[in-house]
């Protein structure tokens, strides 16, 4: 049999409703034919190390723990038992899917919340099912993403067309996706962060140095650029690419445009730009020297003091 087809199969029934029996302990649990659903005790359940969503926005959990407040939490979270070995304390539960809305109902002060059970699956079902979940119901982040494939691709072996066709996109889709974790981390940070967008990753995956996708992500979010707008500058930094001039600003082009700096102050000078998102440079004189960051608006002036934990005034 194909994998892509074991692949199908192998999720038809990861996704359908469980069978068979559960150890209701600390739970409140009813049986169909198809599923158990039960009502668990926050307490009870600890979150899944394979989750995708590895950033949880604040203020969404907040709107939805006050939705939950008023409405209840409606669609159930998807958990597994544990083993005994694995158990500890009250914790009997592992999420398999639902950790924004097991979050957001601590946060709204539910005690309980509706779960369906799974049946217990090895390591690579309980991941399977984790990702698949969350990338068809969750909103995830692109970054995220990118990461929920990797694994797929990592643990279970899978091509991207395979990958593709499990969790209902086309195979470009899945592949640029990837490509976005070739982007340095300063700016995948953005990404999650929806300062940027991933189709303004998939641009500056064009441009080879690192040190300009750095200064053209920091441009973009100072000065709030659109997609098209990134193209142009990309277009443009293309058609100087022979000149090794600096892309933000023209005032660039002296002294320190020219200047060759020794290789452990290159390091260093790379290490603060990727922090910073920004060009930083290191000017040493006989007794003393001093670093440079710029920034190009008031917006990205304050982000830089974010950065440095300073509050802006």
């Amino acid at each position: 049999m194909e994998p892509g087809l074991q692949l199908k199969r192998g999720l038809s029934a990861l996704l359908s409703s469980t069978t068979g029996g559960v150890d209701g302990s600390g739970a409140n649990a009813s049986k169909t034919s198809e599923a158990v659903m039960v009502d668990l005790l926050v307490g009870s359940v600890r979150p899944n190390a394979s989750q995708p969503r590895t950033h949880f926005d604040e203020q969404s959990l907040a709107d939805l723990a006050g939705s939950i407040k008023s409405q209840g939490l409606v669609q159930p979270i998807i958990v597994r038992k544990l083993k005994p070995q694995e158990s500890a304390g009250e914790v009997q539960y592992e999420l398999i899917a639902g950790e924004r809305r097991w979050r957001a109902a601590q946060l709204a002060g539910l005690v309980r919340v509706p779960a369906i059970v799974k049946a217990v699956f090895n390591d690579k079902d309980i991941l399977l099912l984790s990702l698949v979940e969350n990338l068809q119901r969750e909103d995830l982040n692109p970054i995220d993403e990118a990461l929920a494939y990797n694994r797929l691709a990592i643990v279970f072996g899978l091509k991207h067309e395979e990958i593709a066709s499990a969790v209902g996109k086309n195979r470009a889709t899945v592949s640029n996706s990837m490509r976005l974790l070739e982007l340095p981390s300063t700016i995948q940070d953005a990404i999650k962060a929806k300062r940027l967008s991933g189709s303004h990753g998939l641009i500056l995956l064009s441009i080879p140095d690192a040190q300009i996708q750095s200064q053209l992500a920091a441009k973009v979010q100072a000065e709030n650029l659109t997609v098209r707008d990134l193209e142009k500058l990309v277009s443009w930094q293309q058609s100087r690419s022979s000149s090794k001039l600096p892309l933000v600003s023209e005032r660039n082009k002296g002294t320190r445009g020219t200047r060759v700096a020794p290789p452990d102050v290159q390091d260093v000078e790379r290490q603060l730009r990727e922090h910073f998102g920004t060009r930083v440079t290191i000017e040493e004189g006989h007794r003393k020297g001093k670093i440079i960051i710029e920034f190009y608006s008031v917006e990205d002036f304050q982000r830089i003091l974010l950065c440095l934990r300073l509050e802006p005034r």
